[in-house]
Order: C-alpha cells, then structure tokens, then sequence
C-alpha cells in the first residue's frame, strides 16, 4: 500500500484475489470512498506484483512490480485504471 507522494488523500492497495489473480485498489481517505480498481492476471503463475507505487512526478500514474512484473496505470479523473 502506498500513499500519494502529492497528494495524501489517495492510497492505492494491492491485494492477492487468489493464486494466479491481484487487484489493485485505489482510495479516495479523506472520503472514506473506493475510487477504481484493476484485476490484475498471471496465468502462467511465474509473474507476481509484490509492490504498489504512485510516481514521483504525477500521482495520477500507479507502478506494481514485483516478480516478472512491472504495470503502469493511470487514474483517469477517479472513474478507473487504464494502461
């Protein structure tokens, strides 16, 4: 989980759905109210998100890496992820 480097008021968590399957949520705290989320998919098992991040620079954009994976996603005006 990580808070907006800009903006403190948005967190993005990722979660484990089940083995082969993540989700990235992102929260608006100050409302208290879930904004978007994202599914991510890895059939093959060998990839796995292990951290989630905003960017430095614009916290409209959101990084998962980890294991044989790196995602880049963006925040379009709170309504969802797009990469």
């Amino acid at each position: 989980m990580a808070f907006a480097p800009r903006n403190e008021k948005l967190l993005v968590t990722l979660t484990c759905e089940h083995e082969h399957v993540q989700g990235i949520y992102l929260w608006q705290v100050d409302r208290q109210k879930f904004i978007a989320m994202q599914t991510l998919y890895h059939p093959t098992g060998l990839a796995f998100g292990t951290q989630v991040s905003f960017s430095n620079v614009d916290s409209n954009v959101i990084l998962v890496t980890g294991n044989n994976t790196y995602k880049y996603y963006i925040n379009k005006d709170n309504t969802g992820l797009s990469y």
